[in-house]
């Protein structure tokens, strides 16, 4: 985030910031893209340089539909899709200053502003992860996995070069849709909190719904679930250091009815 933030500074002028970066993590551009939009009250685009293309995720203010400027300059990019707050894209490394100049100079259509409990199309990648813009009365959803290989260790490493997290900058929101519980057990003081273990066939994960201990006759075993949850280091009181494994911390559980 703070390499980002630098180069965000490089350009104070810009109505339009966008940086880029090799090799950043792909998993996590559209977080540190939303973050820094909020803190700059502007557009911004955060571009992952591989050896020839670089991926993309924008995210936008009032001012500026995001989707209908790449759509303007759709002949340069590789793919791109969105809404008008948020985007994916894939472009050439030789044209990331052309799209710079473009969206500079773009005087399109206001964004509409997001209304609480609406929720915004979704926006497929080539990195496997969803951005979705889901906004309940409650909280928002930064991320959808849909190809659940990506939470994992090296993903909660790279969220936590965000924190620190607070009031002003709340921790990431995720969320994984179709999950089976395999099995669940109460823990904690009385047996109030309610663990899970999860799998989507492929990958298994485990996690806590704290004070869900009473809800666990409502999740039985094969009941498919989508899961909101935050990423956390499993813990192992015996060796009292974190594995290089994940844990997580469950927020919502969402029964899918078959």
């Amino acid at each position: 985030m703070n390499h980002v933030r630098t180069e965000a500074q490089l350009r104070p002028n810009d109505k339009v910031v966008l940086v880029s970066g090799d090799n950043w993590p792909e998993g996590i551009i559209g977080l540190v893209a939303g973050k820094l939009s909020e803190e700059i009250h502007r557009p911004v685009l955060v571009l992952s340089r591989g050896p020839e293309f670089s991926r993309g995720s924008a995210r936008s203010q009032q001012g500026l539909n995001i989707i209908d400027a790449l759509g303007e300059c759709a002949g340069i990019l590789v793919r791109y899709g969105g809404h008008a707050q948020a985007a994916g894209f894939t472009i050439e490394n030789n044209l990331i200053e052309k799209l710079r100049e473009h969206l500079l100079g773009w005087n399109g259509q206001a964004a509409p502003s997001v209304v609480a409990g609406e929720t915004e199309v979704e926006i497929a990648d080539q990195t496997g992860v969803v951005i979705e813009q889901e906004i309940t009365g409650v909280r928002m959803i930064d991320l959808v996995f849909k190809r659940l290989e990506r939470i994992n260790y090296d993903t909660y490493r790279n969220v936590r070069e965000l924190a620190p997290f607070g009031a002003a900058n709340p921790e990431p929101i995720f969320k994984a849709e179709g999950l089976r519980i395999m099995s669940s057990w109460s823990s904690g003081f009385d047996g109030r909190n309610l663990r899970l273990l999860l799998s989507n066939g492929k990958f298994q994960f485990k996690g806590t719904l704290m004070r869900g201990g009473a809800q666990r006759s409502s999740f039985p075993a094969g009941q498919f679930v989508n899961v909101i949850f935050s990423l956390e280091p499993a813990w192992s009181p015996q060796e009292e250091v974190n594995k290089q494994e994940i844990w997580l911390r469950i927020l919502h559980l969402e029964p899918i009815k078959t």
